[in-house]
Parts: structure tokens; C-alpha cells; sequence
């Protein structure tokens, strides 16, 4: 009796096992990209995409599709024409990808922050999806303007404040 019971103990924690590998063995790869090749990319700055490339290629192609990542209230505040907004929150969904999967164009992300569409960059390319670019874009720009080519017009920095050395401090 007890022989029996511990065969049947030993057999289900064997069986409980081997249900783990299988399922651990059969779980996908959603990672398609090697980090090494992902960083060469970045390091080479070739996921980058200017202002004034965007401009040149809305001029002469319809081959882009722009996606603001930013969430969807600001996205209706002020978005750049021909964009559509998939926030980065949602950029994984199944309902996202269907805009990536059945586009051959080149995919510009934007946000207000750079970094978040470099995250979105990078999770995107490492599952496999090309012509991925980043739109260097100011946040403040971005975000101040509802007219779309003011949003596009970038100064040069200038200081607001004039400095100099401070003449309270003796030496001694």
C-alpha cells in the first residue's frame, strides 16, 4: 500500500514536470532581433528621422505612416496631419500590430518625449518590424503649437540670462 502510494506520488510530480518543460519549451520568441544588431543601429544612428526628412518624404511619397505615441487626449489636442495614435501603453496589442503587420511603409514614431519612442523603437524592431524610424521632434514644440508647420519651426537656442563670475567671493 504505502509502495503504491509513493509511485503514484513520484509518477504525478514526474508528470507535473514534464507538463513545465513542455510548456516552458513551447512558450514563443517574440524577440525576432539580436541585441548586438540593435544596438549597431542605434550606435549608428540610422533609426533616426529629422524634421526636414519628413517633410521631403510627405512631399514626395504617401509611403509613411506616422503613429503619436502620446496618450489619447493629447493626442486630440494637437497631433500632426496624417498620424494615427497608438499610445505606448498599447503599442504591444494585437490591435496595434495589425496597423504594423499590413503596412509597407516606412513607420515614423513620435511622442513628447524621445525616449518613449525610442522604448517603442526598440521593442517594435526586436519583434521584427523594419523601417521603424524615430522622429527627433521637441516636446515643446510639440505640444505648444495647433498649427503644424509653426510645431515643425525650430530656433536656435538663445540664453536668457547673461553670466558672469561672482565678485563677492574673496581669494585668499
Amino acid at each position: 500500500m504505502k509502495t503504491k502510494r509513493f509511485f503514484l506520488i513520484i509518477s504525478i510530480l514526474l508528470i507535473f514536470f514534464l507538463i513545465l518543460i513542455i510548456i516552458k519549451s513551447a512558450k514563443k520568441d517574440y524577440f525576432k532581433v539580436s541585441a548586438e544588431d540593435i544596438l549597431q543601429t542605434t550606435l549608428n544612428s540610422d533609426n533616426l528621422f529629422s524634421i526636414k526628412e519628413l517633410e521631403k518624404k510627405q512631399k514626395s511619397t504617401n509611403n509613411i505612416l506616422l503613429i503619436d505615441l502620446r496618450n489619447t487626449s493629447k493626442y486630440n489636442e494637437f497631433h500632426l496631419q496624417n498620424s494615427i495614435n497608438i499610445s505606448f501603453r498599447d503599442i504591444l496589442n494585437r490591435k496595434s500590430h495589425r496597423h504594423f503587420k499590413k503596412s509597407n511603409q516606412d513607420i515614423i514614431l513620435y511622442s513628447d518625449k524621445i525616449s518613449e519612442s525610442a522604448k517603442a523603437w526598440s521593442i517594435l524592431n526586436q519583434m521584427g518590424y523594419r523601417k521603424l524610424y524615430i522622429l527627433e521632434i521637441d516636446g515643446d514644440n510639440l505640444n505648444k503649437s495647433p498649427d503644424y508647420k509653426d510645431s515643425l519651426n525650430f530656433q536656435d537656442e538663445k540664453f536668457k540670462y547673461k553670466f558672469q563670475p561672482d565678485t563677492t567671493i574673496r581669494l585668499e
